[in-house]
């Protein structure tokens, strides 16, 4: 596992519910469905996070129960806390906004390397020195 989701802890190599932060996130979930922002909801559940780590948590699936993690919240608490966020995006014109444009990576196909013209003692020194002198092409 990459991360351990807020309300989860590893014990012996498994997530189990970190029982704490399990009643902080129903706390959240609660408050958020209550009208409270994402950020107010977080401070009267006692979670320190910004608004943004807040979305992510009134949007992880794992919370649900699957086949690694445990439940936390049930469904219909799950599908309220969507329902609402989806409402306030859209009554603040943000449910349209278009996903950013991932970059495409430039893959270099041919290779060629420019004479060294000096010589350094360093040996790291002299290794990148040689790498700078590498120049790429991409051929279309």
């Amino acid at each position: 596992m990459e991360h351990t989701p807020f309300g989860y802890v590893i014990v012996d190599g498994r997530p189990k519910v970190h029982e704490m932060e399990a009643a902080r996130l129903t706390t959240l979930y609660s408050s958020y469905l209550l009208g409270l922002s994402r950020e107010s909801a977080a401070e009267v559940a006692g979670i320190k996070a910004n608004h943004t780590e807040v979305k992510r948590m009134l949007q992880n699936v794992h919370y649900l129960g699957d086949d690694v993690y445990p439940r936390i919240i049930d469904d219909d608490i799950f599908n309220a806390v969507q329902a609402e966020r989806q409402r306030r995006e859209k009554a603040l014109g943000r449910d349209n906004i278009p996903p950013k444009e991932k970059p495409v990576p430039v893959i270099f196909t041919e290779f060629r390397m420019k004479k060294a013209t000096k010589k350094i003692t360093d040996p790291i020194a002299q290794a990148e020195y040689a790498y700078s002198r590498i120049e790429g092409k991409v051929n279309e």
